[in-house]
């Protein structure tokens, strides 16, 4: 066995573009808790373009049209082949182990160093082909094949917006609309960037597009100091901006859409001038998790929101797809998830147009506050992945020891990146109850409602705690904590436990 793996290493060593090979050995490796290792075997450098390359750059550099694509773009692919093809190589190679070291280990600061390779890949090729001063820069498929990723494109429009990342002009590059997941949703950031789904214009484009690319994770930075920006530090830098100069909602819903969508609730049995609140809890199934897994959830937990949310004369949307669990009848409750009334549009609709939005970590929860809408996040995990959005509220799962049984304290979680699949066995989660998803929803419903919600200088204090420890800046409008929940789990803001 242990023979295996030094040959694996060395294989992969001498063949660093073999991704099934490093995945088979970093899985391995994982099996056998041998993590230090994989750190070491995803270890990878930025390009190196020899002088000769660049020189040449400099005699023929590229050309752009009107539109922003490269007019000499065939040439340059043939005179810079290999430092093209090496570049690109190392650009996919990085982006790959990055996300191994995110996936497998939950190591942000790793993450994030194999992202800088990727950029600084990019950055040095773009120079030398002369394209780094190229009018547009390109999203494509990964941007749009989830409805989350579309809800994410967000992170780079606001920090755009202000003027701190590259002024180059953002163009959406997809080859059909099949790839999209929710094309009325592609369709809204029409008001912001320029959107092509033609599969001749991508074939034609698509070298560009892959050097020219915009990363979901880090940004190319206006600031010649600082040239790349993590997502969360540039939507952070935006969000401070944005709410200081009274910016309004990213998105703003369309009267036609209003119009259809509020027909097509009443066809379903919700009222025209009800107000509702749109639910969806994400369960499994999703992104290739069977078990109950860190980011699932049972919506029996919810049933007491939603009738809270009727007994209040509201209306309850739930969204999700067939393969959910079905909901009990509800008076007051619309089941979309199980509808034939389903559409993308209606989705959308939902999301855009609720009183207030009730979720968790899932793609849809990304969409609502595009609209300005008040958001529940419930369920929430991780801590790492906390929101920047202020108009909400949060609760998160409880982490408990497995071997003690005993709550984790604010100061051992807070900076656990979980993802799809738990990276430490050592841990168990434990689901909101159905009193605390009542209580904060309550709370939210209280504050929209103008009722008296008095902050109490305890609990401010308890809110800034958590934020202290959770390395939360309270400047950038944060979601707070649900007071109740909050008051609840007080001993877990201790230190030194």
């Amino acid at each position: 066995m242990e023979r295996d793996i030094e040959q694996s290493k060395i294989y992969c060593r001498q063949h660093p573009g073999n991704s099934e090979a490093l995945i088979h050995l970093v899985h391995e490796l994982r099996s056998l808790g041998r993590s230090n290792e994989i750190r070491d075997v995803l270890q990878f450098e930025p390009v190196h373009i020899p002088l000769a390359w660049r020189l040449l750059g400099k005699l023929a550099p590229a050309r752009f049209a009107k539109d922003g694509s490269v007019l000499n773009m065939r040439r340059l692919a043939k005179l810079f082949r290999r430092p093209i093809n090496r570049s690109l190589a190392i650009m996919d190679q990085a982006r790959l182990r990055a996300e191994l070291a995110l996936g497998l280990l939950g190591d942000q600061n790793e993450f994030l160093r194999l992202l800088e390779v990727k950029r600084t890949t990019q950055d040095r090729l773009l120079r030398c082909l002369g394209m780094s001063s190229a009018p547009v820069r390109y999203m494509g498929n990964y941007w749009v094949h989830k409805i989350g990723h579309l809800g994410q494109i967000e992170f780079y429009f606001r920090p755009w917006k202000l003027g701190l990342l590259t002024s180059a002009r953002p163009v959406i590059l997809i080859r059909t609309v099949q790839e999209v997941a929710n094309k009325p949703l592609l369709d809204y950031w029409r008001q912001h960037f320029e959107v092509i789904i033609d599969p001749l214009e991508f074939e034609r484009r698509a070298l560009e597009a892959g050097l020219l690319d915009i990363d979901i994770h880090v940004y190319e930075s206006a600031d010649p100091d600082r040239p790349s920006l993590f997502y969360k530090v540039a939507d952070a830098l935006a969000w401070q901006r944005w709410d200081a100069e009274h910016r309004g909602p990213a998105l703003t819903i369309d009267p036609a859409h209003e119009q259809a969508g509020r027909a097509a609730l009443e066809a379903l049995g919700v009222p025209r001038e009800a107000w509702f609140a749109t639910f969806h809890v994400r369960e499994p199934g999703f992104a290739g998790d069977t078990g109950p897994g860190p980011r699932n959830a049972s919506i029996e937990n919810y049933l007491p929101a939603m009738r809270e949310i009727v007994a209040r004369g509201g209306h309850v949307v739930r969204l999700g797809n067939p393969a959910m669990k079905p909901l009990p009848d509800i008076p007051g409750v619309l089941d979309l998830a199980h509808s034939a009334g389903r559409s993308e549009e209606l989705d959308l609709y939902v999301l855009a147009a609720c009183r207030l939005f009730v979720g968790m970590a899932s793609g849809p929860a990304q969409v609502p506050h595009l609209f300005g809408v008040p958001t529940v996040y419930t369920n929430w995990i991780p801590i790492p992945d906390y929101p920047f959005h202020g108009n909400a509220l949060l609760i998160h799962k409880t982490h408990r020891d497995k071997a003690t049984g005993c709550r984790l304290p604010y100061q051992r979680f807070v900076g656990l990146h979980t993802d799809y699949q738990n990276k430490d066995e050592s841990i168990v989660f434990e689901e909101n109850t159905p009193e605390e998803i009542r209580d904060v929803v309550i709370e939210l419903l209280d504050r929209l409602d103008g009722r008296a919600v008095q902050d109490f200088a305890e609990d401010e204090r308890r809110q800034q705690q958590f934020r202290d420890l959770a390395g939360i800046s309270s400047a950038t409008g944060r979601p707070r904590l649900g007071r109740t929940f909050l008051e609840s789990n007080a001993d877990l803001l201790e230190t030194g436990r």
